[in-house]
């Protein structure tokens, strides 16, 4: 990640893994993510790392899968942070999506 300079979210069931793996790691109630949460947590990631081709496809996805214009264009920098539009949990992915980026 560091030689790359890119941000890397891995999924993942098994917490042992998890540990091993992440220097990072966030544990979900209930162990559920959604679909919609999921593509903004990539697309946020995607945003950090700077590809324009990828932002743009995941801005395709993010509207195929329903998610308001005014949300995606609400992941531009910090202003998730403070947009009516996302709720706590998903703020709280996003923050660790930068932190480890």
């Amino acid at each position: 990640q560091e030689r790359l300079h890119k941000t890397i979210v891995f999924i993942t069931h098994d917490l042992d893994e998890a540990l091993r793996l992440g220097a990072n790691i966030a544990i979900l109630k209930d162990g559920v993510l959604d679909w919609k949460t999921k593509e903004l947590v990539i697309l946020k990631a995607t945003q950090r790392n700077e590809c324009k081709y990828c932002v743009v496809q995941h801005e395709r996805v993010s509207d195929m899968l329903g998610i308001p214009p005014e949300k995606i264009a609400d992941l531009e920098g910090d202003n998730y942070k403070t947009s009516a539009h996302f709720t706590e949990g998903e703020r709280a992915l996003l923050d660790l999506t930068v932190q480890i980026g």
